[in-house]
């Protein structure tokens, strides 16, 4: 990555300081070799700065190679030193540049090659990827509907209660996992009910349905959801509780 390594013509065995900023790559001036308007700051952060991939210059051979390697790999990585300014560039949309340089002519052992700028030629042609892998699923599936809670209603018999889930990993609906009902009629805890998925779960939503015994005018019902994720440590979450009441 073209790091900041000053400004100024190099001389051969040159011994750079960078620091973890990042040039502008935008190349101005036949001669300057302008990276945002630094005289020589182009040649200069190809020349000193940190080192992503190499591969020794005489296997290159002539169809074309690929040189690879990784600016950082890990969360605590990618928020340090050098990768921490590229993280920032790629988050903001800014510009970040690549270049190569030939470990021979830093040396000063030979002078037929030197510090070289990328461009997207049949030359050298770089590409930055950026691989983003989820961290691990800590949390438990959230309940995105409103609850029915606070209602007085005059229809008695089965109440079929429904709700939605979402999760980052998936709300798990199998056999003995399902999201279940738990409620109680005026007080007295009643057997839990396994809900039934509507439709097809996706993380985004995962609608679920239940039913409960029978209620009669005058009785008051208090429920909540138990709920679990497909995550390898399963999270395990119960909705608050809410009220309901059927009335003469």
């Amino acid at each position: 990555m073209m790091q900041s390594c000053g400004t100024g013509t190099i001389t051969l065995s040159a011994t750079l300081t960078c620091n973890n900023n990042l040039v502008d790559p935008y190349f101005s001036g036949t001669y300057s070799y302008s990276c945002g308007g630094g005289s020589q700051a182009c040649p200069r952060a190809t020349w000193g700065s940190d080192t992503v991939g190499s591969k020794n210059w005489l296997n290159l051979g002539f169809t074309g190679s690929i040189v690879s390697g990784d600016v950082c790999a890990s969360i605590t990585a990618c928020g340090t030193g050098v990768a921490a300014s590229l993280t920032t560039a790629y988050l903001a949309g800014d510009k970040v540049g690549a270049g190569f340089h030939i470990d021979f002519t830093k040396a000063g052992t030979y002078t037929g090659m030197g510090a070289r700028l990328a461009y997207g030629g049949n030359y050298v042609s770089p590409s930055i990827t950026v691989v983003y892998s989820a961290g691990a699923d800590t949390a438990a599936p959230e309940m995105v509907t409103a609850a029915y809670d606070g209602v007085n209603s005059y229809v008695e018999g089965e109440r079929t209660m429904f709700a939605t889930f979402s999760d980052d990993t998936g709300v798990d609906t199998s056999a003995g996992n399902a999201p279940t009902l738990q409620y109680t009629i005026d007080n007295v805890a009643q057997t839990d009910v396994e809900g039934t998925v509507i439709g097809t779960c996706t993380t985004q939503k995962c609608h679920i349905k239940a039913k409960t015994v029978a209620i009669s005018a005058g009785e008051d019902v208090t429920y909540n959801w138990l709920v679990k994720d497909t995550a390898s440590t399963p999270n395990t979450a119960s909705t608050p509780s809410s009220d309901f009441s059927v009335i003469d």
